[in-house]
């Protein structure tokens, strides 16, 4: 068993969800986002907010900053999920991705998780959302691009093209 750490960005709509479902042909997929801790309050609340409009992701961002100002919230959140599907990981490979847009906790999760890679799922458009973690997603160094401007069946090529590299890098095997 091997079990792969990413950080997955890209703007939004660009096929984050779609990547990790063509994923699973490979092994099992556990998807996060940093603020899901923020949805699940959200949705205790009964606030609808899954319109993804502007005001929306805007919500969400407020909210999220406020509880990472408060105690961190979101990062102890996030690592405590990934910790939990490391921990009750069974004998298939195991990928791991985790939505996180601000470059500064991309950096956080990655010390604390070194063998996490990032990667960026790019659609060629612009950008339109009007909140600062969606206009800062690009400003890191990611190590893997997928350019997801195509079919469907194209992206399921750059997925297996994206497994057979991650396999042949020699990426930490574990359990």
């Amino acid at each position: 068993m091997s079990i792969h750490i990413f950080v997955l960005n890209g703007s939004p709509r660009s096929g984050k969800d779609t990547f990790c479902t063509l994923m699973e042909k490979y092994g099992v997929v556990k998807h996060y986002s940093y603020v899901d801790f923020t949805r699940t309050m959200l949705n205790k609340m009964r606030v609808d907010y899954r319109k993804k409009t502007d005001k929306d992701r805007q919500l969400l961002e407020t909210i999220n900053n406020a509880l990472e100002m408060y105690d961190d919230i979101p990062m102890k959140d996030i690592c405590e999920n990934v910790i939990y599907a490391i921990a009750k990981a069974d004998f298939r490979n195991l990928f791991i991705f985790v939505d996180i847009r601000k470059p500064e906790n991309i950096k956080r999760f990655i010390e604390k998780f070194t063998e996490a890679k990032t990667l960026y799922i790019d659609d060629g458009k612009e950008l339109s959302s009007v909140t600062e973690s969606d206009h800062s997603v690009k400003d890191y160094d990611y190590d893997y691009y997928i350019m997801n401007d195509s079919s469907l069946d194209d992206l399921q090529k750059k997925v297996d093209s994206f497994v057979h590299e991650i396999s042949t890098k020699g990426v930490k095997e574990m359990g």
